[in-house]
């Protein structure tokens, strides 16, 4: 465990639908990328015994004394190890839990069974000998309730924290970023599934898959695969700030398919091929094709305002987008959210930052960044530049390695 003077910094990245939206709920293929938008955990031994849970980003704060944490572990030995794969708790222990957090257990709301996630882990992870006083800093750039990923992010920098804490996984390198590899990130996935349930309740588990392993996922028919991405694509990132509703964006498309099924499945077909066309695209081994992918989010776009997913805001971010020569395509569920905008290799930084710059007059959050980049990782030393981690924690003692 961890010593005084010591600190833990992991961090994990968001995620993004390339192509695939609605389409994937009728069987066809979705394309989930990683976002180098990142959510950092920072952990530190505390210096009263207490174990503390920080998210100053959407104002959560939670503190418990170390002893009265140690009536959670009832049924579990000093030595006893973890079991794997991980489970979703009992009736009995979900309940217990929202109790020891003051949390209804019929509570739909994410920010309070993400406090009972966060205990769930920490009760279950680390063993009974091993709960010390910590303090848990929680620094993002991901946006939260913009279908970016944020709370699976969270998972799985929290989940890789206690893993690393307790040794069940080791150190996957000394360089400024490190990545974890393997069997390290199966354990990391499933654990961090659990806590995605127990946020959101019937998760896809795209979401924390993504932000473990980093690259591409295909998902089709609730089977994940991973996919060698071959490539890494700049983007913009628009938040249109519009509250959207996934639940019913897809019942509307549903609603679509049953009246018009002549129209429909071909535009799903279509769809279908479209995110086969990016697959072969991102992970051959040749140079990337840029038309391609403006073409085939120009398409998706396209077809996706078909469907009926589309939104005046999203649309002004398009042609807004569109006047400066790029392509963009709304992500995610439609109905508001968030648009990407893909930015070709030559694309001049200040052509760029002019978008950017419009688009924020407008009201609208932008981000620059990468698709396809790494997975959960370890930070040690001084962060290299891709991988900045945000002021808030920089603010705080250099980082040490735990040994």
């Amino acid at each position: 465990m961890m010593k005084e003077g010591e600190h833990l910094v992991v961090s994990a990245p968001g995620k993004v639908i390339l192509h695939g939206e609605h389409a994937v709920v009728h069987g066809k293929r979705a394309l989930a990328c990683s976002l180098n938008l990142r959510t950092y955990l920072h952990v530190t031994p505390s210096t009263d015994g207490m174990v503390r849970m920080n998210l100053p980003d959407i104002n959560i704060y939670r503190e418990w004394k170390v002893e009265d944490l140690t009536r959670l572990f009832a049924n579990k030995t000093q030595s006893e190890e973890v079991s794997l794969p991980p489970v979703y708790p009992p009736v009995d222990r979900f309940n217990s839990l929202c109790e020891f957090c003051g949390v209804d257990s019929t509570t739909h709301n994410t920010k309070d069974l993400a406090t009972v996630a966060f205990i769930h882990l920490y009760t279950s992870i680390l063993s009974p000998s091993q709960i010390i006083g910590l303090d848990f800093m929680v620094s993002s750039n991901l946006p939260t309730s913009a279908g970016l990923g944020s709370s699976a992010a969270f998972a799985v920098a929290l989940v890789s924290s206690l893993l690393k804490l307790s040794n069940q996984i080791s150190d996957p390198g000394t360089q400024s970023f490190n990545p974890w590899t393997g069997d390290h990130l199966e354990v990391i996935n499933s654990w961090a599934f659990i806590a995605e349930k127990i946020i959101h309740g019937n998760p896809s588990g795209v979401d924390n898959s993504v932000s473990t392993y980093g690259g591409i996922v295909k998902y089709q028919n609730k089977a994940l695969e991973r996919l060698s991405c071959k490539h890494e694509l700049s983007v913009i990132i628009t938040n249109t700030k519009v509250p959207r509703s996934t639940k019913h964006m897809v019942s509307n498309v549903a609603d679509k398919l049953k009246q018009y099924p002549t129209v429909i499945n071909p535009v799903l077909d279509a769809v279908e091929a479209i995110s086969q066309r990016c697959q072969d695209e991102l992970t051959s081994t040749e140079s990337l094709d840029d038309s391609v992918i403006r073409d085939m989010m120009s398409a998706n776009h396209a077809l996706l305002c078909v469907l009926g997913v589309n939104h005046p805001a999203i649309e002004k971010v398009c042609r807004m987008t569109h006047d400066h020569g790029l392509t963009s395509k709304l992500t995610g569920a439609g109905g508001g959210g968030c648009v990407i905008t893909f930015l070709p290799a030559e694309t001049p930084e200040e052509k760029t930052q002019d978008i950017i710059s419009q688009l924020t007059n407008q009201g609208y959050e932008c981000w620059k960044t990468l698709v396809g980049g790494p997975g959960v990782g370890l930070h040690f030393g001084e962060p290299n530049t891709d991988f900045i981690i945000p002021t808030a924690l920089q603010s705080r003692a250099k980082l040490c390695h735990i040994l």
